[in-house]
């Protein structure tokens, strides 16, 4: 059953969609195209083929670009993306506030939630410390509580590690140069564990907690990447141990890392308005 948060949800959306500029999302569709194949530089054909707009609609917004320096005409007819937008590139400023981000990742949580039944939470780096900034309980009656604003050592727990693994090199230093608390008999505290830990956790792009904050929680995290490529923080799903967490963590994995995706995308799109009414 709709409720009035979920229609004024769908009536900003339905605005976000409308007030729009055909021609632009046109030209988008062909940047798009471009800055798939860098090394391809396909004529205007096979354009048309792939963005299935009109012959006469891709020759107009090309010769427009190309006028424009944003688009290049090679000398065999082939079209790649022209210097031009390099300079434009070089003059943008990235200055995301927290406020931006969880206006995208409030409902991403909700999301997630709601498709795992699992308690999902967003983390970031504070002081040395992993913050939790924005969590959604999850509905399955056994679904680990939490509170906004808690904090947590770095090398325990997966949204921490995940964070820790990213992190600058001399934040990395100054955790491993103090001794690491063991907080259950899983955590990690000898440092040529816990450096391996956080190689797989980059080369992977996904990091669990098998109870090393709280023997009775577990968790896995996927971070989210910024305009800069940097990682801005992590999204998790918590949940207490299961007898079948194999068969569970196969069914939630994929899904954190699409919606963490989901997230990164449109924070690197600017897309920071989408919020939901009544979220936390």
């Amino acid at each position: 059953m709709a409720t009035g948060q979920d229609d004024g949800f769908d009536a900003e959306l339905t605005a976000a969609h409308i007030y729009r500029v055909p021609i632009i999302d046109k030209m988008m569709e062909i940047f798009t195209l471009l800055e798939q194949g860098p090394d391809q530089e396909p004529r205007i054909a096979h354009i048309v083929a792939e963005t299935r707009l009109s012959r006469s609609t891709v020759y107009r917004i090309l010769n427009t670009l190309v006028h424009h320096g944003l688009v290049y005409r090679t000398s065999d007819g082939g079209y790649r993306l022209g210097l031009r937008l390099k300079g434009l590139a070089a003059s943008v400023t990235i200055n995301l506030t927290l406020e931006d981000m969880l206006a995208t990742v409030r409902p991403a949580l909700k999301i997630l939630s709601d498709r795992t039944r699992a308690t999902s939470k967003f983390t970031i780096l504070d002081q040395s410390l992993a913050k939790v900034v924005a969590l959604e309980i999850g509905s399955d009656p056994f679904a680990p509580t939490s509170r906004l604003g808690s904090t947590f050592d770095l090398h325990a727990g997966a949204a921490s590690k995940l964070l820790l693994a990213h992190a600058p090199a001399a934040e990395r230093k100054a955790v491993f140069n103090n001794p690491l608390a063991r907080h259950t008999d899983t955590t990690i505290v000898e440092r040529a564990d816990l450096e391996a830990e956080l190689a797989t956790i980059r080369a992977t792009g996904i990091s669990f907690d098998r109870g090393e904050w709280s023997g009775n929680v577990h968790a896995v995290a996927a971070p989210i990447i910024g305009p800069g490529s940097e990682v801005l923080g992590a999204l998790s799903v918590t949940y207490f141990p299961k007898p079948d967490e194999a068969q569970f963590l196969l069914h939630v994995t994929p899904i954190l890392r699409e919606v963490a995706s989901d997230v990164s995308e449109q924070l690197a799109r600017g897309i920071t308005t989408m919020t939901s009414p009544g979220l936390i």
